[in-house]
């Protein structure tokens, strides 16, 4: 059998700003982590788009909403509910205050919505926010949703061990595996999954005894650890799960070792029957983006251009030739949402065909 070694893969983009400053007319400093939701939801292929308000100056507060958008075409573009979604002062909402709900990710279960976000909170004398996860859910994108709170805290005894970024798996059996991001900032980053007997479980969240049992027994929980002992960031979830016939696809923003801070995607593959077990990794590159200096104005940013955050995943068909492809949408400079392509089946070829790097169990 022939040896497996690691793909880097390139992506086609799209040289589309799906969403940035302002987008479609609703005011805001940044559009970023726009996370597609698999399936449909009452019929409709939809999305969730973060959003950073700005102040009477049209200066960014970093104070971030979360909006809906909805596809008429499968899947290729999005047009954006006028009214937000979850907003930090909705009620439920205490745990984010300061910053609001960040970085949303959603999926269906049953008849309803469940919504994951960073509850982001920024009090006076912190050095930096104190970040959680905190769970909505609805029946309709008409209707405010239920704001459930936070359902996965800090670490007992270490409050610098953060969780963020949360997205699941709903199991035929109606069982439930979330998939987060722990600690992302240290040698602990790593991306951890717990499994929920059902949706009423999830709302209730973990205990401080559970979180606990993240770091304890942590070989039982992790999903993907990072490959070395010096990162400067471990990986994140962002994407959905999407169910295809080799396994559950999903991005991850790759761990990050460089001295300047860099964000680039990755995809990884996990077993059907055993979701977190990952059979397939590779790294993305994109291809012929649009040029810094090409921008629109309000969409350069210096400090931030080696920002290529992966959060939506579709499968879509293409019109002209009924093929399947893959379209990955990616925040880019932290201000805009883009978006880049790739056949389907050459996409999964490769995957399937690249060994997961050897992993480094942090210790």
């Amino acid at each position: 059998m022939a040896s497996r070694e690691t793909s880097v893969f390139e992506m086609q983009s799209q040289r589309d700003i799906l969403f940035g400053p302002n987008p479609q007319g609703l005011e805001a400093a940044a559009a970023i982590n726009f996370s597609t939701v698999d399936g449909q939801f009452n019929g409709e292929d939809i999305g969730l788009l973060r959003v950073i308000d700005t102040d009477d100056f049209g200066t960014s507060t970093y104070v971030s909403s979360v909006v809906a958008g909805v596809s008429s075409n499968g899947g290729r573009t999005y047009g954006l509910q006028r009214k937000p979604l979850l907003h930090m002062h909705m009620p439920g909402m205490e745990h984010a205050l300061g910053m609001g709900p960040e970085d949303p990710h959603g999926f269906i279960v049953g008849d309803e919505l469940a919504i994951t976000y960073n509850a982001a909170r920024l009090a006076p004398g912190m050095k930096r926010p104190h970040v959680e996860i905190g769970l909505a859910t609805t029946k309709s994108l008409d209707e405010e949703p239920t704001v459930h709170g936070r359902i996965i805290g800090t670490a007992p005894d270490n409050e610098d061990i953060r969780f963020k970024a949360a997205d699941g798996i709903v199991m035929e059996s109606g069982r439930i595996m979330l998939a987060f991001t722990m600690a992302t900032e240290s040698s602990l980053g790593s991306i951890m999954a717990w499994h929920f007997s059902d949706l009423d479980e999830l709302k209730k969240g973990l205990s401080k005894e559970q979180v606990g049992e993240l770091l304890y027994d942590y070989h039982k929980h992790a999903l993907w650890v990072p490959t070395g002992e010096r990162i400067r960031r471990g990986p994140e979830v962002a994407s959905p799960f999407v169910k295809t016939e080799h396994g559950y696809l999903a991005l991850i923003s790759r761990e990050d070792s460089d001295p300047e801070p860099t964000w680039e995607p990755a995809a990884i593959l996990t077993d059907l029957d055993d979701p977190q077990k990952v059979i397939g990794y590779m790294e993305l590159k994109v291809a012929n983006e649009i040029p810094p200096e090409l921008l629109p104005e309000d969409c350069q940013v210096e400090v931030v251009q080696n920002v290529r955050f992966p959060s939506g995943l579709k499968i879509i068909v293409d019109p002209a030739t009924g093929k399947k492809q893959i379209v990955m949408h990616y925040g880019r400079n932290d201000k805009f949402t883009t978006s880049a392509l790739a056949d389907y089946e050459e996409f999964m070829k490769a995957l399937k065909s690249s060994e997961p790097p050897e992993r480094t169990w942090p210790r």
